[in-house]
């Protein structure tokens, strides 16, 4: 396998982790509306969307070669 299909499972299994972390931090955010929730939601999210940004540019690549 590939170094860049290694790294593409890697980010993919970092993305599943995130995704359910966002998921879990959506749910706390209903019960605690406080500045801390929202910027940890929002940084959990800013990464998942650098992670998949990260994917695609490596399957790109992988097409380029």
């Amino acid at each position: 396998m590939s170094k860049i299909k290694t790294r593409i499972r890697s980010l993919q299994e970092k993305h599943k982790e995130l995704d359910r972390l966002t998921t879990d931090a959506e749910q706390e955010r209903n019960a605690d509306r406080s500045t801390k929730g929202k910027w940890n939601l929002v940084e959990l999210k800013k990464e998942k969307l650098a992670i998949r940004d990260e994917i695609n540019r490596l399957r790109l690549s992988e097409k380029d070669d």
